[in-house]
């Protein structure tokens, strides 16, 4: 279940109370974080990883509105 979901669920449960969902982190701490990679040992290990792969892949493809059977959920509320 994403994360969304599971905490949009967890909001309705608590009626609307948003005390028991989990602290976040600042966006500035992700772009901190984002910053101080080393993005030349980031760039080799993509190169090695998609090494071999002979075209690009589709996602999504073969399903009608382009959406996988199993990434459609539903909810009874």
């Amino acid at each position: 279940m994403s994360i969304v979901l599971r905490e949009l669920m967890q909001l309705y449960a608590q009626s609307g109370d948003p005390a028991q969902l989990p602290r976040v982190r600042p966006y500035k701490d992700y772009l901190g974080w984002l910053d101080a990679q080393d993005r030349d040992r980031a760039r080799q290990a993509w190169r090695e990883s998609l090494d071999g792969l002979a075209a690009p892949t589709t996602l999504g493809a073969g399903s009608p509105g382009g959406l996988c059977p199993s990434s459609r959920t539903w909810w009874r509320v």
